[in-house]
């Protein structure tokens, strides 16, 4: 989240608030309050509850990767699910969700999830990431009022 949020502080007309989580340590940017920790813990729910909703949820979580392209894809749909829910949860209707996965398997439930609760999903592959990679990146416009 470090290079996400500089790029967010450049570009951010009007100061926002940027809140970056991650289990490695950030270097410290203005407007950016950085906290240390796991995104599934209980303490990580209480601070978005505390700070949000939010505009927009960028993550680019990562299971640590072992080379077993199914081991990997099941610990990445566990990842893009979790963050998929906290989206749902802390997202401000019309806000945004950008999150990484890897793909290797089938994720359409977890399109067809999005689709319902977002006006717009996407998905693509940046051109900084290796050709080789099966990272994908979920993009989910606009989300809509609950649907309770």
């Amino acid at each position: 989240p470090g290079s996400w949020s500089e790029v967010l502080v450049e570009r951010l007309k009007s100061p926002r608030k940027i809140v970056a989580i991650d289990l490695l340590d950030i270097k410290p940017l203005k407007n950016v309050e950085i906290i240390k920790g796991d995104f599934r813990s209980n303490d990580f729910a209480n601070t978005l509850k505390n700070n949000g909703p939010f505009e927009l949820l960028l993550s680019d979580a990562s299971p640590n990767l072992t080379g077993n392209k199914t081991a990997d894809f099941l610990q990445s749909l566990e990842l893009i699910e979790n963050i998929f829910e906290i989206a749902l949860k802390d997202l401000s209707v019309g806000g945004h969700l950008v999150a990484k996965y890897f793909r290797s398997g089938d994720i359409k439930d977890l399109i067809l999830k999005a689709k319902k609760n977002f006006a717009k999903v996407t998905s693509f592959k940046p051109d900084s990431s290796r050709k080789e990679s099966s990272e994908i990146y979920l993009v989910c416009l606009k989300k809509k009022e609950s649907i309770d």
